[in-house]
């Protein structure tokens, strides 16, 4: 997982100012990855998560995986 921003409200009115970039979770770990036919190129999907300013700064603080533990606590 990474973070992008924040950079400001992604949205007129919006709290959310940062997209956490994260593996797709619920689809078997090879879904994540698709490869040519060659195998010489691949593409990796990745969900762009909208989250807070404070979110963006727990993930600084305390990494990726806090906050996925985080998440699915909730």
């Amino acid at each position: 997982g990474d973070v992008l921003g924040p950079r400001g409200p992604l949205w007129s009115g919006s709290r959310l100012e940062a997209l956490f970039v994260a593996e797709p979770a619920s689809f078997p770990e090879d879904f994540a990855v698709v490869r040519d036919e060659t195998g010489a190129g691949s593409v990796l999907l990745a969900w762009l998560i909208p989250i807070a300013a404070s979110e963006a700064a727990f993930i600084r603080a305390h990494g990726p995986r806090a906050f996925e533990d985080a998440l699915s606590e909730r």
